[in-house]
């Protein structure tokens, strides 16, 4: 289950281990390749382990018991409930998988958002590189061009569902495309996306948010004012009903 539905970034297994916490425990898990986090003795009062083990409990995105019982039986909810959540794909992670032992520095500048065209250009000239230096400087180049068109794939897909995260999320990532021929299709994207009034208000309303939810003094506050704006939003979104689920979507997440 979490490898079918893991990556969309709306569900996620994590495992209580109830027995004896030990190496061998380690050995069958790391056989199983278990890629969730796992826990030591974690009981929820809301969901007692009833029939005994294996238990599991389903919950929904806003921590709502949905069902409990043996794993095998909560496999068929799992997809609506994954479905019913109105949330963007995840980003593709950058260079996942890739080892960058001799180019730490530089990965972690791109990670960080920094623009990729000199990264690119650094990692090509390395190629020449003999040993294993060099071939990890053609493996993260292969791999920033392949992030690259994922990324773009994914925001292609997802503008027309959810026009306004995307428009939100170009800012960023036509930064890193900076003196890149990839760049000119995404900020017509993103321009054509901001054409449109309700999208580039609810746009400003996230940027609000996310500069809300980073405050270090009075955050409530300032989410509570953006709140009310979000609510007054919603009361007069007219005619557009992907924006306006965008908005409701956005106010559950408040």
């Amino acid at each position: 289950m979490q490898n079918k539905y893991g990556k969309s970034g709306n569900f996620t297994v994590f495992l209580s281990n109830v027995q004896a916490n030990d190496s061998k425990t380690k050995e069958v898990l790391d056989a199983a390749g278990v890629n969730f986090p796992v826990y030591d003795q974690v009981r929820l009062k809301q969901a007692p382990v009833q029939g005994g083990i294996p238990h599991a409990a389903l919950f929904d995105h806003k921590g709502k018991l949905v069902a409990s019982g043996h794993p095998s039986q909560l496999f068929s909810q799992v997809e609506a409930l994954v479905k019913a959540i109105h949330r963007p794909p995840s980003p593709t992670p950058m260079l996942d998988g890739i080892g960058s032992r001799h180019w730490r520095k530089q990965v972690d500048k791109l990670r960080n958002g920094s623009p990729i065209q000199q990264s690119l250009n650094f990692f090509d000239r390395r190629t020449k590189e003999r040993g294993e230096a060099g071939e990890e400087a053609k493996a993260i180049a292969a791999g920033l061009r392949e992030w690259i068109a994922a990324e773009q794939d994914r925001y292609r897909k997802t503008a027309d569902k959810f026009p306004s995260y995307v428009a939100s999320e170009l800012d960023g990532f036509c930064k890193q495309l900076a003196r890149m021929p990839e760049r000119a299709e995404m900020k017509k994207l993103q321009d054509e996306l901001l054409a449109k009034k309700a999208v580039k208000n609810l746009v400003k309303i996230r940027k609000e948010y996310d500069k809300a939810r980073a405050s270090k003094r009075g955050r409530g506050k300032a989410i509570g004012k953006v709140r009310k704006k979000l609510d007054k939003f919603i009361g007069t979104v007219e005619g557009d009903d992907v924006v306006l689920a965008e908005a409701k979507a956005l106010r559950e997440l408040m």
